[in-house]
């Protein structure tokens, strides 16, 4: 059949509409946006301005370089990613449209792509338009020893095929190559050893297919996509960290760790460098919560955790679920969750090596998918860890931010872990830091002062820090 293809775009040329003019719609389908959180704890004025100066060297990531007693990462220069499909709008019926997505690829330009061989199943990723559905492809690629991260910014869209549901099977309306274009704007950055998540809405409202006298036209409305998907502000699919990085805190008092909504004490606290979680127990809805990027500590992001398994002798990660509720009856208590988000976790002494440290003191900063250097001024900064361990437990924990002011020196500060829950500023560790390594233009690790010393701090006032990656 012959076929003819448009995008909705506001313009006759396919021309995108102009940064500022889209506004993302209130919906009860959870945002990307929603779930990142780069900086924890504390308020926006946190007086993050300043920090003394010193000298920049570069080396490895060997815990014994420079001799410092620091952990050393164990992340492998494997990038897993993965796109993550939401589907529906609002009805679920016979005549549901089904999406077949080629399997995805994300891009610079035509020459400069990934994957760049088949990966995934080979017949695409089937999405049901009208369906609250979630649909994942896991990719994974190796990062050069001498690059930060793998950076790309279009995605080209492509739907090998469109059928219709029927009473008595399926009706093909569509079969062979739609693609958009231009592709999709995007920021998804594969940093060494971590997973990078790229979240889309896909619904019937934005494809309207149409057949007249054998000829299918698809209409691709970028408009409704870009409402349902871009950043506010970027104007573009933002990429998230979804692999946490947990901590089991136990070995804590109950009043030394922070609460769930329900009022039951963490068991674990996890960081991703986009965002924070808190866990107890595993396998029912509301045994992981992830905080909102604000003070308002009521709206948080229930899902489920899960424990590490064994498929077929082998071990798999532990995992995690975002869940919401059905957005037809989001009212009704007793209505079906659907799963909005989802990654990996792995414990800190999984992707930390901690044979060169002291006194069982440690302090670990986790990069943000941006992992920007120097800190630009206006954003919080990298997520930070101040904790100390004794056979194995956690038995004093801080948490808070570290910007890079310069490529030579940053500021720090920090909160004791149970004000995680409530974004507490209350007695606060402030330092500064510098005479830094660096790994590709990253920061690696660096040195630290704490000029202000909160009542009760348990851990050394001048030390080294480790950045993983």
């Amino acid at each position: 059949m012959d076929l003819k293809l448009s995008l909705k775009t506001g313009t006759v040329t396919g021309v995108r509409v102009p940064s500022g003019v889209l506004t993302l719609k209130k919906t009860y389908l959870l945002v990307l946006a929603g779930l990142v959180i780069v900086g924890c704890g504390g308020t926006d004025g946190s007086g993050l301005t300043g920090g003394s100066t010193a000298g920049t060297t570069s080396g490895s990531t060997s815990g014994t370089t420079s001799g410092r007693a620091i952990p050393d990462s164990k992340l492998t220069n494997v990038a897993e990613f993965q796109f993550l499909y939401l589907s529906g709008q609002g009805r679920r019926a016979t005549d549901s449209i089904v999406a077949t997505i080629r399997n995805g690829q994300i891009q610079n330009s035509a020459s400069d792509y990934f994957p760049t061989t088949q990966q995934g199943t080979g017949t695409g990723i089937r999405v049901q338009l009208d369906g609250y559905t979630l649909n994942s492809l896991n990719l994974n690629d190796r990062v050069e020893s001498n690059v930060a991260a793998k950076t790309y910014s279009q995605y080209p869209l492509q739907i090998s095929q469109f059928e219709r549901t029927t009473d008595t099977g399926s009706q093909v309306l569509f079969s062979g190559d739609f693609t958009v274009n231009p592709p999709i704007p995007i920021n998804a950055k594969l940093l060494p050893g971590r997973q990078t998540t790229l979240q889309m809405k896909l619904n019937d409202a934005m494809f309207d297919i149409q057949t007249v006298g054998g000829n299918t036209t698809i209409d691709f409305d970028e408009i409704q996509f870009a409402q349902e998907n871009y950043n506010v502000v970027d104007q573009r699919v933002n990429g998230i960290l979804s692999d946490f990085v947990s901590f089991d805190i136990r070995g804590l008092a109950a009043a030394d760790r922070p609460q769930l909504l329900s009022g039951a004490r963490a068991e674990r606290v996890m960081f991703s460098g986009d965002a924070v979680a808190m866990t107890v127990g595993s396998n029912t809805n509301g045994s992981l919560e992830v905080l909102p990027p604000t003070t308002d500590i009521q709206t948080r992001f229930a899902g489920i955790f899960r424990l590490p398994g064994n498929i077929a002798g082998r071990p798999t990660p532990g995992t995690y679920v975002v869940t919401e509720p059905d957005p037809r009856v989001p009212t009704d208590p007793t209505a079906a969750l659907l799963t909005a988000m989802q990654g990996i976790w792995r414990n800190h002494t999984e992707v930390l090596d901690y044979t060169n440290i002291q006194n069982g003191f440690s302090m670990v900063v986790i990069p943000s998918h941006e992992d920007k250097f120097p800190t630009p001024d206006g954003e919080d900064g990298l997520q930070v860890l101040i904790y100390n361990q004794s056979g194995g437990n956690i038995t004093a924990m801080y948490q808070g931010r570290i910007r890079f002011t310069s490529s030579s020196a940053g500021v720090l500060e920090a909160w004791s872990i149970d004000q995680v829950d409530t974004a507490g500023s209350n007695n606060p560790a402030i330092g500064s830091v510098n005479n830094f390594e660096l790994k590709n233009g990253r920061v690696s690790a660096g040195d630290f002062t704490i000029s202000v010393v909160p009542t009760g701090w348990a851990f050394p006032v001048q030390g080294s820090f480790r950045v993983l990656r």
